[in-house]
């Protein structure tokens, strides 16, 4: 947690919303974001002189990226791991500087799942599928389910099936490919992800 001194901080960083702003701000009831921070370690709060959590518009940010993304579907944990991730990656939040100065919106998802559609076709045609399995594995942890389907397996099934059909894999690689999506899904149906 956070100590609130007399450091230099951006005007983004300063803690400045108590715990009931932010609720309301958020959307997400005090008694979850207590549980969140002592489940997850997130969101960062700094304390008063008297204990009292205060919240940074960064912090707020962040609450409301995970809040929209649980509300898509994902579980809590998965999204502030998804969170955490996109982070280290260097592609999260940043403040928008309108004159309202409302807070950005989640990054775009299309470009990412382009980028995981592209590396899945790569790694189907070299008969990768242990990298290929790995990036499924990444992307259900980012995305929902139904984005999972959508924007990388149907696109590469298809994609997969137009390379065949040019001459550019062989029909058994293409047969691989879909088999292993194919059963990948078929896992998940009845098991789940």
């Amino acid at each position: 947690m956070s100590e609130i001194n007399g450091s230099s901080r951006s005007a983004s960083e300063e803690p400045i919303y108590n715990i009931g702003v932010v609720a309301r701000m958020t959307g997400i009831p005090v008694a979850t974001l207590r549980v969140w921070e002592r489940r997850y370690g997130f969101p960062d709060a700094g304390r008063t002189a008297g204990g009292h959590r205060l919240y940074s518009e960064n912090e707020v940010s962040r609450l409301r990226w995970v809040k929209s993304t649980i509300d898509e579907g994902m579980q809590t944990s998965q999204a502030i791991k998804a969170l955490r991730k996109h982070e280290r990656d260097g592609r999260i939040l940043s403040l928008e500087t309108s004159m309202s100065g409302s807070l950005a919106q989640p990054a775009q998802e299309g470009s990412s799942l382009d980028t995981y559609h592209k590396r899945l076709i790569g790694a189907l045609i070299n008969n990768e599928l242990d990298k290929a399995d790995l990036l499924l594995g990444e992307v259900l942890a980012l995305y929902s389910m139904d984005q999972l389907v959508l924007d990388v397996i149907g696109p590469a099934l298809a994609d997969l099936g137009e390379e065949w059909s040019t001459g550019r894999i062989t029909v058994a690689t293409e047969h691989l490919a879909s088999a292993f999506l194919r059963q990948r899904l078929i896992v998940w149906q009845t098991a789940g992800p």
